[in-house]
C-alpha cells in the first residue's frame, strides 16, 4: 500500500493550531486512504491553512488541478448574470426566447433553470435515464436531445428538484446569446480577468491534473473518466485551490466595495445569493434554499456548493458572518464524508474524533439474516435501490447494477456494519417485533427504508 503523506505550503498567516486540529481529525481517514487532496481555509481574506495530502508517487499542492463537478454551476450562473448586466438577456426570460420550440419553453424561465425549479428531469438520474452514458462524447445538442421531450416532473416554479439538465440548457443559452462556446466565454469573461489560469473545461491532457480514484469493494482504482461534453455547464470545470482562492477574493471585493468594478456588480452578485422560496427536494426540513448556482442558508449568512464527478469530490463554502471560506478538493469520490467536519473545525466548532470500527469475526448461525433484502434511497432528487446480501460468510451492499461493496459486521454491535476504507456506517433499525425497517446511513445521516421484495 502506498503511504499517504502531507505536504504543507506555508501561507503568510498560517494557523498552526487549526492546521493541527485538521491533521488530527484526518489521521484515521488517511490511514484507510479515505482522503487525499487539498484543503485551504481562508479567514478575513488570509489563507490560514493550506495542506495537501497525496501519495508518495503523486505529490499535490495548492496548484494541482482537480475536477470540481457541480461547483461549476456557480460559474455558469455568473456567466448568465454577466449577460443580464450587459442587457443581452433577463433571468425572467422564458427559455423559448433563446430556444424556440423547446417543449413548454414559454413556461420555463432562465431563473427556473438557475434555481432547479423548472421540472425538467435530471439527465444524471439513472432511474429516469438508465441508458445515459456520461463516458461517451456528445455534442451539446445531442445531450439536450436526451431530455428535451421528457414530460416535466412538476409545473415550473412550483417545486425544487436538483437537475443537471437545467444547467446544460443554461450552457446552450450562454452560447446562443454570446456567440461563443461555453469554455471560451468563461475563460474570457471570468477566468482570465481574475488570473485563474488553471481553471477551465477539463480536457484530461491537462498539465498537473490529479488522477481521480474510486472505491470498488475494498480496493481503490482509477475512476472512469466522465466526458465533459456530457456535463457541460453543470459540471465540466477543473480548478485548483489557489485559483478558487482568487475567486473567493473577487466575491469578497464585490460585496465589500460598492465602487469596485468587478466581474459582476454588487447587485448582480447579491441576486445570486437570494435564497429561493421552494424547500430543497431531497431535504424539505432543511432551512437552506437554492440561489443561482449556490445553496444558501435561510438567513443568507452562508453559501456553498459541493461537486461530485467520477473520481473527484469537492466543496466550496463561504461563511459570511465568520468571514471564513473552506475549499476542499479531493481526487477520490468517497471523501465527502469528511467535508462537513472539516468546515466545522474551521469555524471553531468542537468535532468528535472519528473512531475506527473493528470487525466482528465470530458470528452465530443465521446472525444478521434479518438485514438481508432490498432498500430504497432518495437523495438529491435521484432515486436508486440498494440490496444487502450474503455470500460465503461475507456481507455485501450493492447499488442498482454497480459492483457489490463488502461491508463488515462491527464488533460490539448486533445491528451495525462498516466499510473498511470508508467512514460509512450502516446501522440497521428494528421494530418491536425484531423486523428490520431500514438502516441509518452514517455519516450521511440518511435513513434508508426497507422495501417489499
Amino acid at each position: 500500500m502506498r503511504k499517504i503523506i502531507a505536504v504543507r505550503t506555508i501561507p503568510t498567516q498560517i494557523d498552526t493550531t487549526l492546521t493541527q486540529k485538521i491533521d488530527t481529525y484526518l489521521a484515521p481517514f488517511l490511514r484507510r486512504r479515505v482522503f487525499s487532496g487539498c484543503i485551504m481555509i481562508i479567514q478575513a481574506g488570509n489563507v490560514v491553512v493550506s495542506e495537501s495530502f497525496s501519495s508518495e508517487t503523486s505529490r499535490f499542492s495548492s496548484n494541482t488541478k482537480f475536477l470540481i463537478g457541480s461547483i461549476t454551476k456557480q460559474f455558469t450562473a455568473t456567466a448568465i448574470m454577466q449577460l443580464q448586466e450587459k442587457g443581452k438577456l433577463s433571468v425572467k426570460d422564458p427559455i423559448s426566447k433563446w430556444m424556440p420550440g423547446y417543449p413548454r419553453g414559454n413556461e420555463i424561465t432562465i431563473e427556473h433553470l438557475l434555481r432547479h425549479t423548472s421540472g425538467i428531469p435530471n439527465i444524471t438520474d439513472k432511474s429516469i435515464f438508465p441508458d445515459f452514458d456520461d463516458t461517451v462524447e456528445s455534442s451539446l445538442d445531442e445531450l439536450i436531445a436526451n431530455f428535451r421531450c421528457c414530460e416535466l416532473e412538476f409545473n415550473p416554479g412550483t417545486q425544487h428538484k436538483y437537475s443537471n439538465s437545467g444547467y446544460d440548457l443554461l450552457t446552450k443559452i450562454i452560447e446562443t446569446v454570446s456567440g461563443r462556446n461555453y469554455g471560451t466565454f468563461l475563460r474570457e469573461s471570468i477566468f482570465n480577468p481574475l488570473g485563474m489560469k488553471d481553471t477551465g473545461v477539463v480536457t484530461y491532457d491537462e498539465h498537473n491534473l490529479a488522477t481521480g480514484y474510486t472505491l470498488i469493494d475494498e480496493d481503490i482504482y482509477p475512476a472512469v473518466k466522465a466526458r465533459m461534453s456530457s456535463v457541460q455547464g453543470s459540471g465540466s470545470l477543473c480548478s485548483t485551490a489557489s485559483n478558487l482562492f482568487l475567486w473567493d477574493q473577487e466575491l469578497h471585493r464585490i460585496m465589500s466595495n460598492s465602487d469596485y468594478a468587478g466581474i459582476l456588480s454588487r447587485e448582480g452578485l447579491s441576486e445570486m445569493f437570494v435564497p429561493g422560496e421552494e424547500p430543497l427536494f431531497d431535504n424539505p426540513k432543511e432551512e437552506s434554499r437554492y440561489g443561482y448556482g449556490w445553496t444558501v442558508s435561510k438567513d443568507g449568512s452562508e453559501v456553498w456548493h459541493d461537486g461530485m464527478i467520477p473520481g473527484f469530490n469537492s466543496y466550496f463554502v463561504r461563511n459570511l458572518d465568520e468571514k471564513t471560506t473552506v475549499i476542499i478538493l479531493s481526487n477520490n469520490d468517497y471523501a465527502c464524508q469528511t467535508f462537513d467536519d472539516i468546515t466545522d473545525i474551521a469555524l471553531g466548532k468542537e468535532v468528535a474524533l472519528p473512531e475506527l470500527p473493528q470487525e466482528k469475526t465470530r458470528l452465530t448461525e443465521g446472525e444478521y439474516t434479518e438485514c438481508l433484502g432490498m432498500y430504497k434511497v432518495l437523495t438529491g432528487g435521484i432515486t436508486y435501490s440498494l440490496e444487502v446480501s450474503k455470500q460465503d460468510d461475507c456481507f455485501y451492499i450493492q447499488q442498482n447494477d454497480n459492483p457489490k461493496m463488502h461491508i463488515r459486521p462491527e464488533q460490539g454491535s448486533n445491528t451495525r456494519f462498516f466499510r473498511l476504507r470508508s467512514p460509512e456506517i450502516f446501522d440497521f433499525v428494528l421494530d418491536a417485533d425484531g423486523n428490520v425497517t431500514g438502516f441509518n446511513w452514517l455519516p450521511h445521516n440518511d435513513f434508508i427504508k426497507r422495501v417489499a421484495e
